[in-house]
């Protein structure tokens, strides 16, 4: 093969690379039922789920995994009902995961959604013997880089402010004041305005890496501090 061919050849190969799709680990793709759900301001949506078909004799799907908000195991979630109607699609944090004989093998999960305040599972039963049962695909995270600790528990005390902030009428009035535009009457019409501001489209593009997160986390931060600094809240 002559130098040329070579390279011709060599060139194929790195657009080959770079298009073909990504592959990640399949970890777990079964049926779950769901536990519980909640939101709450400082740790965001969360589901707790049980996986009804694993036998007691193997091992849990998520056996040996780090867990918790700074260290825990980041995963992509693929959620859908029995009809196949996508209920979630995104990164997860293994939060806990658990086998006992009461309950069997259970494991807890932050969601990374947004959706306007809405769980992802609004509207379905919760329990742990009743609860619905949902299609599940966890595939592990490619080339996950960890956050640490630390940078983690800022973003997520960005994401709670980004919720919590549109329901303060002070904030609002303030808000009104500094900057430009028109807001609706409704909370949701303040946390739309807020995400323009910061220019994205979820609020839980504050977690996310990348320059545009850490744009939209520095103008987040440079407005709650001109507020405090306007009303004397150092809170």
């Amino acid at each position: 093969m002559n130098d040329l061919a070579e390279c011709q050849l060599e060139q194929k190969r790195a657009v080959s690379r770079e298009t073909a799709p990504v592959r990640r680990s399949i970890i777990f793709d079964g049926n779950v039922r769901i536990c519980d759900y909640a939101f709450r301001a400082r740790t965001g949506f969360t589901a707790k789920f049980g996986f009804p078909n694993v036998p007691a004799v193997e091992p849990h799907p998520f056996a040996g995994s780090t867990t918790g908000f700074s260290f825990g195991r980041r995963l992509v979630l693929h959620l859908r009902d029995a009809s196949g109607t996508a209920l979630f699609h995104g990164e997860t944090i293994l939060l806990w995961w658990g086998d006992d004989s009461r309950h069997g093998k259970r494991a807890n999960f932050a969601l990374d959604a947004d959706q306007q305040g809405v769980h992802p599972l609004s509207g379905c039963l919760a329990g742990n013997r009743d609860g619905d049962v949902l299609m599940a695909t966890f595939e592990d995270v490619p080339d996950a880089t960890p956050v640490p600790p630390g940078e983690r528990a800022l973003r997520r005390r960005l994401l709670a402010m980004a919720h919590e902030l549109p329901k303060d009428p002070k904030f609002r009035t303030w808000f009104l004041t500094h900057v430009d535009g028109e807001v609706g009457p409704e909370p949701e019409d303040m946390a739309c305005a807020l995400r323009r501001y910061c220019g994205i489209k979820s609020r839980s593009e504050l977690l996310a890496d990348g320059t545009t997160a850490e744009q939209a986390r520095g103008r987040l931060r440079g407005l709650i501090a001109d507020w405090r600094n306007d009303t004397n809240d150092l809170g």
